[in-house]
């Protein structure tokens, strides 16, 4: 071969090697790099999953902790309703008995004479007084009172009342007016007074047996007060 021709020839091989060589250098730096970048991103994923898990965990314990907060507002709401529930039914019940003793007292402040015998005597047969065991030994005086107190409470008028009949004259004849020198100082009936418009009755608080008694009075009003005085 001609040196003039071999010599072009192999300077053009030798530049084509070099550049060859230097875009293999390139592409083996590039490769070094990518295979660095994907050490790197490895790294980063790895760090990046750990961060995840601490994340979850932490999710997780809020997730806990809003459980466990949630049943113990629920918990508190409970209590508070039953609580409210509580206070409601002590109020209510403190209503009640205001409304009672309201009653009661307007029984006492404004009580009222008996509107008939029948009302008198289903009222009566309500009554204890007479068959209460651990009443029975006691003096009829203070059972009479003890029926004029229990009558007050029910809003009736029913006064206890004693009474010496025999009005005797010194020779032993009965007198037909009122001198207290004329009283043999002995009590004759012990009981109660019932008036009903124009009537009135005795009655024994012992057995509440009832009997009229005649007498010219005038029609008694049911509330012995006014109006303008009962309360």
């Amino acid at each position: 071969m001609n040196k003039r021709i071999a010599s072009p020839i192999i300077g053009v091989l030798a530049v084509g090697l070099i550049v060859v060589g230097v875009f293999y250098l390139q592409g083996a730096n590039e490769l070094t790099d990518a295979q660095s970048e994907i050490v790197s991103l490895e790294g980063n994923v790895s760090a990046l999953g750990t961060e995840l898990a601490d994340s979850e965990a932490e999710v997780s314990t809020l997730e806990a902790a809003l459980e466990t907060e949630q049943a113990n507002s629920a918990a508190n709401v409970a209590a508070l309703e039953t609580e409210l529930d509580q206070a409601n039914s002590a109020t209510q019940t403190q209503l009640d008995r205001n409304l009672t003793l309201s009653e009661e007292l307007e029984k006492v402040t404004d009580p009222r004479h008996f509107e008939s015998l029948e009302e008198l005597e289903a009222w009566l047969a309500q009554d204890d007084t007479d068959t209460r065991v651990r009443w029975e030994s006691l003096p009829p005086e203070e059972k009479a009172f003890i029926l004029q107190v229990r009558a007050l409470r029910d809003g009736y008028l029913l006064p206890a009342w004693f009474e010496d009949f025999n009005y005797m004259d010194v020779d032993g004849a009965m007198v037909d007016h009122l001198d207290l020198e004329h009283f043999d100082g002995i009590i004759d009936f012990v009981g109660n007074l019932a008036y009903i418009g124009t009537e009135m009755y005795y009655m024994f608080p012992l057995d509440d047996t009832v009997f009229p008694f005649a007498i010219d009075s005038p029609l008694i009003p049911p509330h012995p007060l006014p109006l303008d005085e009962a309360g």
